[in-house]
């Protein structure tokens, strides 16, 4: 009796410290999401980014009305990345209804060799009406 009355205060020690241990924050160092005409420039967004070196993912938040095609550039002194993405639509069918989720195809993953600024350019090709969110993930930092 006097084990369990040892091991329980210990035990409710350690679920303690246990809950109170976070995971780092993950930082996202460009979000925007584009859902009015007026945040265009000319047809275009323009973006910064101050990123540290590490591997990030472009991330997107798109729907049925989102633009068709996106064309975003990433460029700073060591970056330079042109790159296209389509929206395409998956239909799934539950036997009661059917509906659809949404995804932008192409390559995500930017590597910055080294801390800098990054200009980020998008272009929905005309389309400015429809919402779209774009993240950029935080960074796995690059092996030494």
């Amino acid at each position: 009796m006097k084990r369990l009355l040892l091991l329980l205060p210990v035990g409710a020690a350690f679920m303690v410290l246990a809950l109170t241990v976070t995971e780092p924050a993950v930082h996202d160092p460009f979000r925007v999401t584009l859902a009015d005409p007026d945040l265009y420039e000319m047809g275009l967004y323009i973006g910064t980014a101050n990123v540290t070196a590490g591997t990030y993912h472009l991330d997107f938040v798109p729907n049925g009305d989102s633009p068709s095609t996106l064309t975003i550039s990433v460029s700073g002194p060591s970056v330079d990345i042109h790159r296209e993405y389509h929206l395409l639509g998956v239909q799934h069918d539950t036997g009661i209804s059917t509906y659809h989720t949404w995804y932008y195809e192409g390559d995500t993953v930017i590597v910055v060799p080294k801390t800098q600024r990054l200009d980020i350019l998008i272009d929905p090709h005309g389309d400015t009406t429809g919402p779209v969110s774009i993240i950029l993930r935080g960074a796995t930092p690059p092996r030494p």
